[in-house]
């Protein structure tokens, strides 16, 4: 087959957890998360790390792009918080508990404007963004 590997990327201090592309058509850019606490932005052309994300105080299970206007990217895990990142500054600006479990996945409304998360307190809980 022509089947081949693109890149490989290396740079968290632990074990990767989870990872999501970004859609943008010309960005080629990957969120990974990992057990190190952090969530990085991926260059995947050039292998290069160009955001590093902490604040988490667990591992971080889960990571989603929201995909209108690509500025914001959310993360959730161990510590029972979602936390709503700028990617461009780097920075956090949101954060939202009320999870009493693990949460386990994230995602975006098509039009970017309400957060879900699910965990493993059975419940999904919306977020307005």
């Amino acid at each position: 087959g022509t089947s081949r590997l693109h890149c490989e990327l290396r740079g968290h201090d632990s074990w990767v957890i989870c990872c999501a592309f970004s859609t943008a058509n010309t960005s080629g850019c990957m969120l990974v998360s990992a057990a190190d606490c952090s969530v990085r932005v991926w260059d995947c052309e050039t292998s290069e790390c160009v955001r590093e994300l902490r604040g988490h105080t667990g591992s971080v299970r889960a990571v989603a792009w929201e995909s209108v206007k690509w500025n914001y990217i959310a993360s959730a895990g161990n510590d029972y918080t979602v936390r709503l990142w700028n990617v461009a500054r780097g920075s956090q600006v949101d954060l939202f508990k009320g999870h009493t479990d693990v949460i386990r996945a994230l995602a975006f409304s098509p039009d970017g404007l309400i957060l879900a998360s699910s965990a493993e307190d059975t419940t999904i809980r919306l977020y307005h963004v």
